[in-house]
């Protein structure tokens, strides 16, 4: 590890979750009111019983480069989530404007807008540990490259399963820390907490100190202060939601649908019985499920089991089984199934397939 991070240009000692000596200079808080945003209640997350996501909404850097006339305005995210059955979950995430749009010191001051996620959605166990950071990367002929390959590898890993963030947090980790020069050398304001106790609502980093965060607002493409003043220092505005569904909640569960396909080729009862019991083992060892989900994700498994069953009696009274479908197609199969199941909809119900 000491030999990869000299390589890298990244010294031991910055190789930590927080990287903010400057952050008592700092000036972070949750915003009164946001009418350039939807409304958000600031309700608390019961741990267990929602998902919660992170989303970039705005941010502003203020301060040029000395070494370059242009760069890339960037925010990474480092987070290490609590899980219910497992060790806790580290994910990193950077995310760059679209295209990755070169700003030059003439365009100082300028507002992005735009969603951009960072983080989740994935299921809140707890206070997580989270330290967000708005970078001015130098367009180095590297640069745009290196910033696209990480922005898409942690849009895959940084914002879905916990499970599949695993094998490659360090990597993406290390990465990220290569690309923004370890942290302080293009660091514009950042945000650290070593347990954050997750409630709804729009929040506020700014590169000053002393400013009342909670008498700030963003309207009209600005983040003004409590007289209506726009505030010209750095500063990023994120969102914490919280949903009572995730979409394509079955490729969150590893193993299933390879281990639900198979039901499309077995030829007893006895077969069908083994593989759902599986399947409801699968979805029980699941922290990326909310615990209403792996209870309702069961019970609709069990109603597609019921029909399989009454197909393979019939079958069997009929001595029609069907050719046995090669693995692909009953992959595709699964995928299908899986798809038009909707956790919120009656069981048995019958969503569109993808």
């Amino acid at each position: 590890m000491p030999d990869l991070l000299k390589a890298l240009g990244i010294g031991a000692d910055v190789v930590r979750d927080v990287l903010f000596d400057e952050q008592n200079l700092w000036s972070f808080g949750r915003l009164s009111d946001t009418p350039d945003l939807p409304e958000l209640t600031g309700e608390d997350i019961p741990a267990g019983e929602r998902y919660v996501t992170i989303t970039l909404h705005a941010q502003r850097v203020a301060h040029g480069r000395k070494v370059t006339t242009t760069y890339y305005p960037a925010v990474r995210c480092f987070a290490t989530a609590k899980r219910l059955l497992a060790d806790p979950a580290q994910f990193s995430t950077i995310t760059t404007p679209t295209e990755l749009e070169a700003i030059s010191k003439q365009d100082l001051g300028r507002v992005i807008f735009g969603e951009q996620p960072l983080l989740g959605p994935l299921v809140y166990w707890g206070p997580l540990r989270l330290s967000i950071a708005l970078h001015a990367i130098p367009a180095a002929d590297l640069a745009a490259p290196y910033l696209a390959l990480l922005t898409d590898v942690s849009s895959k890993v940084g914002m879905g399963a916990l499970a599949a963030a695993a094998p490659i947090a360090e990597s993406l980790r290390l990465g990220i820390y290569a690309v923004t020069g370890a942290g302080r050398e293009t660091m514009e304001v950042g945000y650290a907490v070593g347990a954050l106790e997750a409630r709804t609502g729009y929040f506020a980093v700014v590169g000053a100190n002393g400013i009342d965060v909670s008498t700030c607002r963003l309207a009209d493409r600005q983040l003004v202060d409590g007289a209506g003043k726009p505030i010209v220092a750095p500063w990023f505005v994120f969102g914490v939601t919280a949903s009572t569904e995730i979409p394509d909640w079955w490729s969150s569960v590893p193993g299933l649908i390879p281990t639900y396909a198979r039901a499309a080729g077995v030829r007893s009862i006895q077969d069908l019985d083994d593989i759902e019991r599986e399947c409801r083992a699968l979805i029980s060892a699941s922290d990326d499920l909310t615990r209403d989900d792996r209870k309702r994700a069961r019970e609709h498994l069990a109603a597609r089991f019921a029909e399989r069953r009454e197909e393979l009696k019939l079958a069997e009274d009929r001595e029609s089984f069907q050719p046995q479908p090669d693995e692909e197609a009953m992959v595709r199969k699964a995928v299908n199934e899986l798809s038009s199941i909707r956790l919120s909809e009656p069981i048995g119900s019958r969503g569109p397939t993808s």
